[in-house]
């Protein structure tokens, strides 16, 4: 992740012949506004399972489904861990 954030600064940077283009310019995207998309792409998904998913009209159960889900797993929909991980990649980066 931290390369395709490089590459796509430099991509972009160069695209738009932006001289003056900081990296930490575009951290306010990367996080705040990208962060509403990735909080609505679940509940999203959580809706669309809700309807064709395994119980299908049933909200809630669709909800302890995913929630068990994660918890067996260790891995599931959670925005802050997604998050966690592209902090450590912009740091990188």
């Amino acid at each position: 992740m931290s390369t395709a954030l490089v590459l796509a600064y430099r991509s972009f940077v160069a695209k738009y012949c932006l001289t003056n283009a900081n990296f930490n310019d575009y951290k306010d995207d990367f996080f705040t506004a990208n962060r509403k998309v990735f909080e609505r792409v679940k509940v999203d998904f959580i809706n669309d399972m809700a309807v064709v998913g395994p119980f299908p009209g049933d909200i809630d159960a669709t909800r302890r489904l995913l929630q068990t889900g994660e918890r067996a797993t260790k891995m599931g929909l959670d925005v802050d861990k997604v998050f966690d991980w592209r902090k450590k990649a912009w740091e990188k980066a």
